[in-house]
C-alpha cells in the first residue's frame, strides 16, 4: 500500500477514535444523572421511595401477587399505563401485597408517583421517569413478598378498597386458595354468579368497592399454566365476584413478562385439571373434568376445548370402526334434582357436536345424561357436602369402543 493511502487511512481512524473517546462521557451529561433510557439504579429507586407523600393527595392502590403460583414479573402493559396515568393526575402509589388466608393485609410503601407536581422542567421529567421505571423493583421487592402459604386475593383486594383510592390495579393469577374460597377445593368448576352472591350473601366483600373502577392484569399467567377453559373461566369469576360488590372491573388479557416462581416463596399449589384414561377391557375411557369443558353451571363450551378433546379425536380417527359412548355427568346437587339429568344430557350433546366440529361423524357419537347418577366419590361421606369429592364428579366421560364391545 504506497505510504500516502495508508497515511490517509491512519489519520481517518485517528479521528473516529477522538470522536469515541469524547463521546463516552456524553451519556451523562457530567451531571452523574441517568440518561431518559437508562433503566434506574437501586439508589435512584431508593431516592424516589423515600420522597414526601402529600397525605391530601390522591391515591391509586396496586395490589401485587407474588406467590408462589403467579407468573407474571414486573408491571404488565395494562398496569403500567394506569400508574402512568395516575401519575399526570399526582396519585400517590399504595403498593399492597397478597398473602396467605388468615394473614393481615397492610401497605408496603406509599410513594408519590409525581415527585416534582406542577414542575415543568427537564429534571422534573427525569424524576417521574425514575419513578415509573423504579416500580418492577418495588413489586418484586421484600415487603411485597408473602409470609405463608396460599392465595387469599380477595382479602387484599378488599383492603385496597378500604384505602379508597380513585383507582384498584391488581397483578395476579387470579388462582384464589383460601379465606373465603379455594378455587382448588372445586377444580375451578364453579358458578360464577352462584359464588359471587354468596360472597355478598356473607358480606365478604368490601362496601368500599362500589363504583370503583378495578383494573385486573396477569389473570391465569400460573405456574403451571392453566388450560384456556380455566383461563376464560377465571376471568368470569372474577368478573361476576367483581360486579355483584358493584366495582366497575376491566380485565385485560396481557400479562406481561413470564417469570420463573420466586425463590423462597411458600407453597402455592395450583391443582390444574386433567383428563385421566383407563382401558377397561375393549374400551377406553377419557375422562375430563367439567372445568375443561363448560363455563360455570351450564353446556355452554368454553373457548379452548380442542385440546381437552384432541385425545378423543385421535383415537377415533385411528380406530374409523370405533363409537363414542358420551356420558355427561354432574354432582349431586339435591336441591335441584332433575335438573341435573337435563343439564347432563345437554353437556353430552354439546361435546358431542364439539366432536363434530371436529370432523368426527355424528352418527359414530352417542350422547347420554347420567346425571349424579355414576359418581366416582362420595360427596356426603359424613352428611356434610363435600366440594372436592363434587369437582370430581362433574364430568365428561367419553368411552371408546369397536361395535359390538361393552364396557
Amino acid at each position: 500500500m504506497p505510504p500516502s493511502i495508508r497515511g490517509k487511512l491512519l489519520a481517518a481512524l485517528a479521528a473516529v477514535l477522538t470522536v469515541l473517546l469524547v463521546c463516552a462521557g456524553c451519556q451523562g451529561g457530567g451531571s452523574g444523572t441517568a440518561a431518559p433510557s437508562d433503566a434506574p439504579s437501586a439508589a435512584d429507586c431508593k431516592t424516589a421511595a423515600g420522597e414526601p407523600v402529600d397525605k391530601k393527595a390522591t391515591t391509586i392502590a396496586l395490589v401485587a401477587d407474588n406467590t408462589a403460583s403467579s407468573a407474571t414479573a414486573g408491571a404488565p402493559p395494562a398496569a403500567a399505563s394506569a400508574l402512568a396515568d395516575a401519575q399526570k393526575q399526582h396519585d400517590v402509589l399504595l403498593l399492597i401485597p397478597v398473602d396467605g388466608p388468615g394473614k393481615p393485609v397492610s401497605i408496603a410503601r406509599r410513594i408519590p408517583l409525581d415527585p416534582y407536581p406542577g414542575v415543568d422542567s427537564a429534571k422534573a421529567d427525569n424524576g417521574r421517569r425514575i419513578v415509573l421505571g423504579c416500580v418492577a423493583s418495588w413489586l418484586g421487592g421484600p415487603d411485597m413478598a408473602p409470609t405463608a402459604p396460599g392465595s387469599d386475593i380477595l382479602a387484599a383486594v378488599n383492603f385496597a378498597a378500604r384505602q379508597q383510592p380513585s383507582r384498584l390495579v391488581v397483578i395476579s393469577d387470579g388462582v384464589n386458595s383460601g379465606g373465603e374460597f379455594d378455587l382448588n377445593q372445586s377444580a375451578f368448576d364453579i358458578d360464577p354468579d352462584q359464588l359471587a352472591a354468596s360472597l355478598a350473601a356473607g358480606h365478604a366483600l368490601a362496601g368500599e368497592l362500589a363504583q370503583r373502577p378495578v383494573l385486573w392484569t396477569g389473570m391465569a399467567a400460573t405456574s403451571p399454566p392453566l388450560p384456556d377453559p380455566v383461563h376464560a373461566e377465571l376471568n368470569q369469576i372474577w368478573t361476576s365476584i367483581l360486579t355483584a360488590a358493584s366495582a366497575v372491573p376491566t380485565i385485560d388479557p396481557r400479562a406481561g413478562d413470564r417469570r420463573a416462581a420466586p425463590t423462597g416463596a411458600p407453597a402455592d399449589k395450583v391443582e390444574v385439571p386433567a383428563s385421566t384414561i383407563t382401558h377397561v377391557n375393549c374400551a377406553t375411557r377419557i375422562s375430563i373434568p367439567g372445568a375443561l369443558l363448560f363455563a360455570g353451571y351450564s353446556a355452554r363450551l368454553q373457548p379452548g376445548v380442542d385440546g381437552a378433546l384432541a385425545e378423543v379425536v385421535a383415537d377415533l380417527r385411528r380406530n374409523p370402526g370405533w363409537v363414542g359412548d358420551i356420558h355427561g355427568n354432574t354432582a349431586d346437587n339435591r336441591d335441584v334434582g332433575q335438573l341435573d339429568d337435563v343439564l347432563s344430557l345437554q353437556r353430552a350433546r354439546a361435546v358431542a357436536g364439539a366432536l363434530t366440529a371436529l370432523g368426527i361423524d355424528g352418527s359414530r357419537l352417542r350422547p347420554v345424561g347420567d346425571g349424579a347418577g355414576n359418581p366416582v366419590a362420595d360427596e356426603f361421606p359424613n352428611g356434610q357436602h363435600d366440594d372436592v369429592a363434587a369437582a370430581k364428579n362433574r364430568r365428561v366421560d367419553v368411552v371408546l369402543r369397536p361395535e359390538g364391545c361393552r364396557a
